[in-house]
């Protein structure tokens, strides 16, 4: 088994800087493709920022979190409240299903207990919300009492319940009646809250909704509402439990661990974003809050334990330190560590690989010296292999061309073409009679996942995941073919963005333990096959 596999590869992290960079600096691209750093040998400049959000109880620290993005009524200046949504303390699961009903709203979630409006929670409602504006309610008053929707009702405000016979009834009604259209569904189980919080945080931001599930069961109520929605709104089941609840338009969102799955989902919603959040497997309530709050301002959350960075957040945070600027902590030291706030620091403080950093007065190649390094798009036909021909002769799509232009970053693209090179032959050995998917469509099958995967992990491996990405991303950007729906291209690119990131979470961390290069590649190539026979990895065709 995979995950057996690769629980038994679980080594200690270095805990340095990647090996190979060449120091850190904030960067920008500029029109002509260079990246202008803030020094010019690109050695040093501003590491992403740090911010904390804590209180002495978890609902100061909800308070808190609320204070940091709400402005108060009197103020002139900040961000209005144009509602507040309320949350049992006691419980994770309406709290989840609330996280997007906020983001749709427009306000904070705040928690309280059943019996009465805590008064924290009741001085921040005043603070924030003009009286005549609506206070949302999740569950029935056996979560939430009648008592406390009086007190809101006292204070001028008006409300609306969200409520079911079960929690999951509950999570319907959010989505159906609160969200109203969502964008995107995610499916979670309600047996335990970690993917249900990673996955309304991630799908809020989105303008999507949540679903809850039992494990695989979904109520017949909810697959009815799922079944009606426009062909447009993508489903997701998110975490192992819930996998075979519904069919996932894109396929199923599975790490082998919740922090795994919370980094997965983040970059499936949040691709490119400038501020990280963490959230801590001890306790849901911290994350519920941030998850909202984190869901407002386009943030993913992460999930993670309280003293040590976990692989998967420590990928996603090297992955994406090109946009990242800041880490923001839910919680006090006790549930989430200095240490772990300094680490995920020091990953998203972007990095850069030798020849990155376009020196001063360096004048630009030509497209014929840079054709060399061009990487054949998935519907290019097969049987023109880049070994028989050399080089693929479509050339680069502007984007890759506009980074490859520069005589500094031509060992990159070099590292990315030999990594490709790897990654077709590996995909075509595989495809062929004796190998684990015979006639396997290269372009939307199996082979082709493997392909994306194992490109993207030895990319990782060699340059790190943050300069693969980047490299990765542009190849997307390259034209469709004519025949081949603008619906279709879409597809075809949310399955290789997934498949994408799961090789570059492998490559990573193959580069962070010691391992020589040979045997980095033969496991890089290994977690990928496993990835495609476990169904980790998406696919269209077989």
């Amino acid at each position: 088994m995979k995950s057996a596999i690769r629980s038994s590869l679980v080594l200690a992290l270095s805990a340095g800087l990647l090996a190979g960079v060449a120091g850190t600096a904030s960067a920008a691209e500029v029109p002509d493709g260079r990246l202008k750093a803030v020094t010019a040998d690109g050695n040093s400049g501003s590491p992403a920022s740090l911010t904390r959000i804590s209180g002495s109880t978890s609902v100061d620290t909800a308070v808190s979190i609320s204070k940091a993005h709400w402005k108060g009524v009197a103020e002139a200046a900040g961000n209005v409240a144009e509602s507040v949504v309320i949350a049992s303390f006691s419980g994770y699961q309406d709290g989840a299903s609330s996280i997007p009903l906020a983001k749709a709203k427009g306000g904070p979630l705040l928690l309280t207990n059943a019996p009465e409006l805590l008064p924290l929670v009741k001085s921040e409602m005043a603070r924030i919300l003009a009286p005549g504006k609506t206070v949302y309610i999740a569950g029935d008053s056996g979560v939430v009492s009648a008592a406390v929707e009086k007190s809101i009702k006292d204070l001028g405000y008006n409300t609306k319940r969200f409520a079911g016979s079960t929690a999951r009834d509950t999570s319907l009604a959010i989505a159906r009646d609160g969200v109203v259209n969502p964008k995107h569904v995610v499916l979670a189980s309600s047996n335990d809250w970690k993917d249900p919080l990673s996955a309304a945080s991630a799908v809020a931001a989105a303008g999507g909704a949540l679903i809850l599930t039992d494990d695989g069961f979904l109520d017949p109520a909810a697959k009815a509402w799922l079944d009606g929605l426009p062909a447009s709104v993508t489903k997701t089941t998110v975490g192992g439990p819930a996998r075979n609840a519904y069919p996932s338009t894109d396929g199923p969102v599975v790490g082998k661990n919740a922090v795994e799955t919370s980094a997965l989902i983040a970059d499936k919603f949040m691709p490119n974003p400038t501020r990280v959040s963490l959230a801590s497997t001890m306790g849901f309530r911290d994350g519920l809050v941030g998850g909202a709050y984190a869901a407002t301002v386009g943030m993913p959350t992460l999930l993670n334990p309280a003293d040590e960075l976990e692989r998967g957040s420590k990928w996603f945070a090297v992955d994406h330190s090109a946009s990242v600027k800041n880490v923001t902590v839910f919680g006090d030291t006790s549930v989430l560590s200095n240490r772990v706030g300094q680490a995920a620091q020091s990953a998203a403080t972007e990095k850069f690989v030798d020849g990155e950093i376009v020196p001063e007065g360096e004048q630009p190649g030509t497209a014929a010296d840079v054709a060399k390094f061009a990487i054949a798009p998935d519907w290019a036909p097969e049987a023109q292999g880049l070994v028989a021909r050399g080089y693929y002769s479509g050339g680069m799509n502007n984007s890759e061309q506009k980074f490859c232009l520069w005589p500094s970053r031509w060992a990159i693209c070099k590292e990315a073409f030999d990594a490709s090179e790897i990654a077709v032959a590996a995909a075509n050995k595989e495809g062929k009679s004796g190998g684990m998917w015979p006639g396997s469509n290269g372009n939307g099958g199996r082979k082709d996942a493997y392909r994306h995967c194992t490109w993207n992990g030895v990319m990782a491996l060699k340059m790190g995941a943050k300069t693969a990405k980047g490299f990765a991303d542009r190849h997307e950007t390259g034209p469709k073919p004519p025949s081949m729906s603008e619906e279709t291209a879409q597809k075809h690119h949310r399955m290789d963005y997934y498949n994408n990131a799961w090789g570059r979470f492998f490559g990573q961390y193959a580069r962070d333990t010691d391992m020589t290069t040979y045997q980095a590649i033969q496991e890089v190539k290994g977690w990928c096959l496993l990835s495609v026979n476990d169904g980790d990895l998406h696919t269209l065709t077989r």
